[in-house]
């Protein structure tokens, strides 16, 4: 291997996978009583003394506790699309138009033997008529490996080389790191949350409006009772009146509670897959970094974000703003960035115990999922979960290569200096033992 093909591939723990572990150990039971109690609601008993009309108005209201679900099963059903990862290659190849590469040009040779060089044993995959789409690598199955680009790169190689190799190095590094199973294109975890606006107006503004509706028909059908009834229906007309507008004030207060409950519960959901999303992208910029930072930067600049508004902020979880991951690369080799890097992913769940707290003094939750919520964001709980953390960091320098070589069939990393690990491995045992006293 030639020093150019000495690179950093696995600077960051493999998050993404602990994150897995600490999701079976800790979080399913937590949110199979989330859908329990969901499902529950839906087929509760009405309470006493209220009229059929306002009962389905509630219930069709209800049908947001439904919208509580889809967060947590995307998760789960990402994990489970770990199982068949056959379903999303077929998909991807048939959506992107993909082919196997071959040497056509000067310029796809030149690609072919640098991918070969830095990953022997990955596929190719090509689309040359597409120019809108970055390269990006995706499984093939348990122990095989994609990656794909596009005539946009092939174009970019041949402008600004070192860019492209950077970009290259990038996704290969995802291959290396074993992201690329997990998280990507096509992953269903990304496809849930790019959908997430037309869910939101589906199963929360639908059936609030219809809700609303219902008992404003139920509303107006009370007061032509009443009025029918002459002079002496206008003290009850009245009576009414206030009893309506205040019974649709407060499912008003009441549908804006359920959302900002959701909101918090979503954000819940999400913060530490993301914060792990996150750590596997700076991570991945560290290969082409420490070859070249120059280079680094040039690459995060070739493909600038093209999103706007809310697919802007659907698209940070999958990527981290581009100004965050330009000053982080810049800064790489700081002791006090590195540190920073690895604290990000275990520090995120002290984020995810406060929001389930706030959760619970919301009162969003029942009896049972009181329990699952102690548990889970209980300091016992972050304690264990900081101190693996803390001695994955410790041990990670040594085993770094050894979880490449899992993904990769040749071994392209450079050592990794042991001083950042210990001293965040130290920082998050100390924080994990303070939490236990």
């Amino acid at each position: 291997m030639t020093a150019q093909g000495r690179i950093k591939s696995n600077v960051v723990p493999p998050w993404l996978w602990f994150w897995l572990v600490v999701f079976f150990m800790l979080l399913l039971p937590y949110y199979l009583s989330v859908w329990v109690r969901n499902i529950q609601e839906l087929f509760q008993t009405p309470a006493a003394g209220i009229d059929p009309v306002t009962d389905a108005a509630y219930r069709i209201l209800g049908l947001v506790g439904l919208l509580e679900l889809v967060p947590s099963l995307a998760l789960f059903l990402g994990i489970l699309a770990l199982l068949r990862p056959s379903i999303r290659t077929n998909y991807l190849e048939k959506e992107y138009k993909l082919k196997p590469a071959g040497p056509t040009s000067p310029a796809m040779i030149e690609i072919l033997e640098f991918i070969h060089h830095h990953a022997p044993g990955i596929e190719v995959r090509v689309n040359l008529r597409r120019f809108d789409q970055s390269p990006f690598v995706y499984p093939l199955g348990f122990g095989k490996t994609a990656i794909a680009f596009f005539g946009s790169f092939v174009k970019l190689w041949r402008a600004d080389r070192l860019a492209a190799e950077a970009i290259l190095l990038h996704e290969l590094a995802h291959y290396r790191h074993g992201d690329a199973l997990i998280i990507g294109a096509g992953s269903p975890f990304r496809g849930v949350i790019e959908q997430w606006g037309k869910l939101y107006s589906q199963l929360f503004l639908l059936p609030f409006i219809l809700s609303f509706l219902a008992i404003t028909v139920l509303f107006f059908g009370e007061i032509i009772y009443l009025m029918s009834m002459g002079v002496g229906g206008i003290g009850l007309l009245f009576r009414a009146i206030g009893h309506k507008l205040g019974e649709s004030v407060f499912m008003v207060f009441g549908a804006l509670w359920i959302s900002f409950g959701l909101l918090v519960f979503t954000v819940s959901v999400f913060i530490v897959p993301m914060v792990a999303i996150w750590c596997s992208e700076l991570n991945a910029d560290q290969a082409p970094a420490s070859r070249s930072v120059e280079d680094a930067l040039s690459a995060l600049q070739s493909f600038p974000e093209k999103y706007r508004g809310r697919k802007w902020l659907l698209s940070r979880l999958a990527h981290p703003p581009a100004k965050l991951r330009q000053w982080m690369t810049a800064n790489s080799t700081h002791l006090l960035w590195q540190v920073t890097l690895l604290l990000l992913f275990p520090l995120s769940f002290a984020l995810q115990a406060w929001l389930l707290r706030l959760l619970r003094a919301m009162g969003r939750i029942n009896g049972i999922e009181i329990v699952s919520i102690d548990r889970v964001a209980s300091p016992r709980a972050l304690s264990t979960i900081w101190l693996m953390a803390a001695a994955l960091l410790l041990v990670w320098p040594f085993l770094a290569k050894a979880w490449e070589r899992i993904f990769c069939r040749s071994q392209v990393s450079n050592a990794l200096n042991p001083l950042p690990y210990w001293v965040s491995a130290t920082l998050l045992a100390a924080l994990g033992v303070w939490k236990l006293s």
